[in-house]
């Protein structure tokens, strides 16, 4: 029995892309078909399960000698809330629809602040993101209010979305066996991209003293052009993780830099471009920010190469520099302390002697950590200059261009070439 479980692990790992395709795809067609009874039954099944587990914690507890109050009260109240679920059946499905219909609403006034963003800014294209905004507010007001209605649609939505999910997995599968088709890559919902990153550093540092991972990853031994960043911290809102890239020897990085534009518990502000050199910064931000780096290595051709070098020209020839507080008292007090000014800008100043520049126009000039996020401009390199480095689209998050790199450094015959993880255990071997 142990052998047919470990080859059947082999298989699954070694066709995880074929696995998560079929799962996906049978599961969209069944919930398009068979809807809402289906959904009752998975729902059942899933609480069910999730009782069997409360009542195994619940025996755990009670036969443990060491057992505080509060982890008694948690185990016996987990049980009871599974309990109450299980028998009126209509308030979870009720929940899961509000959930989604709470998701549209979101996403809509996201829009709506969009919008003022770009209004504010004198901006083209309002009326095509207000649309967009008031279709998904209107949608999810409504499921949100009548979610027993709304629910059979709501199903039709998810079972399509996992159908396409499918389909997209199944490329990959393929593209693995060398048969190449070409599409666009369909991210994962953004509130679960957000997550990834994250649960990658988890698994990391869960494996600890391990002397066999391995940090540094070659598919081929190539030379490589761009590298795209994702960092990830187990702090506040590192967890969601920052992206930015690099492009000859230097970082190119966009966000919320600017302490004294900052707004909405720092989600608005001026937004500030960086360049530093390439190591300095890994160290400044592994050290500093106790962050762990993904750096992922990607393999462009001489036409792609100079494309992308020409967007770079474009967007520098349209930025004025900016100074963080430490330049600025620098300039006007020559004998001040290192100590002083601890602002982020100041202390990436202080360690790589990086410049920063500010937006004079278009839609990068505000920063939205909803919309106008530091992807915002790693998508605008690789995309507008036409170099088709990454067949992405929607919301571009962290944990999107990390499930997207990984998926495709795995994958045979893709431009992604090389994978590195820098942190505390191995930030030293980098050379200034």
């Amino acid at each position: 029995m142990e052998k047919i479980l470990n080859t059947l692990s082999y298989y699954i790992e070694k066709n995880n892309y074929f696995a998560f395709a079929l799962t996906y795809i049978v599961t969209g067609i069944l919930i398009i078909i068979f809807n809402h009874a289906l959904f009752s039954s998975f729902i059942e099944i899933v609480l069910l399960m999730m009782l069997v587990s409360c009542i195994k914690d619940l025996f755990t507890v009670l036969t443990s000698k060491k057992t505080s109050k509060i982890v008694l009260a948690k185990a016996i109240g987990s049980t009871i809330l599974i309990l109450i679920a299980l028998f009126f059946i209509d308030i979870p499905k009720a929940l899961l629809i509000m959930v989604f219909s709470t998701y549209f609403i979101f996403n809509g006034l996201i829009k709506f602040v969009s919008c003022y963003l770009m209004k504010k800014d004198k901006l083209k294209g309002i009326f095509k993101d207000f649309l967009e905004g008031f279709i998904s507010f209107a949608f999810g007001i409504i499921c949100f209010f009548a979610p027993k209605i709304h629910m059979d649609i709501m199903l039709y939505i998810i079972g399509g979305y996992l159908l396409l999910l499918g389909i997209d997995y199944l490329f990959d599968f393929l593209d693995q066996k060398d048969i190449h088709i070409k599409r666009i890559h369909l991210p994962l919902p953004p509130f679960i991209d957000a997550l990834i990153p994250l649960s990658v550093l988890q698994k990391i540092n869960r494996l600890g003293e391990d002397k066999n991972i391995e940090f540094d990853l070659h598919k081929k031994e190539e030379k490589v052009d761009l590298e795209i960043f994702v960092h990830v911290s187990m702090q506040g809102t590192g967890k969601l993780g920052h992206v930015d890239l690099c492009f000859n020897g230097n970082i190119v990085s966009y966000g919320n830099y600017d302490m004294d534009t900052r707004k909405c518990r720092d989600g608005i502000g001026s937004g500030v471009v960086f360049t530093c050199p390439r190591n300095k910064y890994i160290k400044f931000c592994v050290e500093y920010s106790e962050k762990t780096i993904f750096g992922f290595g990607i393999k462009l051709n001489k036409k792609q190469k100079e494309k992308v070098k020409q967007e770079l020209e474009r967007i520098f020839a349209s930025l004025e520099e900016w100074k963080p507080k430490y330049v600025r008292a620098l300039e006007k007090e020559k004998t001040i302390s290192e100590k002083e000014y601890q602002d982020y800008a100041s202390m990436l100043y202080k360690n790589t002697g990086a410049h920063f520049y500010k937006f004079t126009n278009g839609k990068l000039k505000t920063f939205f950590i909803l919309g106008n996020n530091c992807g915002a401009l790693v998508d605008k390199i690789l995309r507008s200059s036409g170099a088709d480095v990454l067949k992405m689209r929607g919301i571009i998050t962290p944990g999107t261009y990390y499930d997207f790199l990984e998926r495709e450094y795995v994958k045979k015959g893709s431009n992604v070439v090389s994978k590195h993880i820098y942190n505390q255990t191995n930030i030293d071997k980098l050379e200034e």
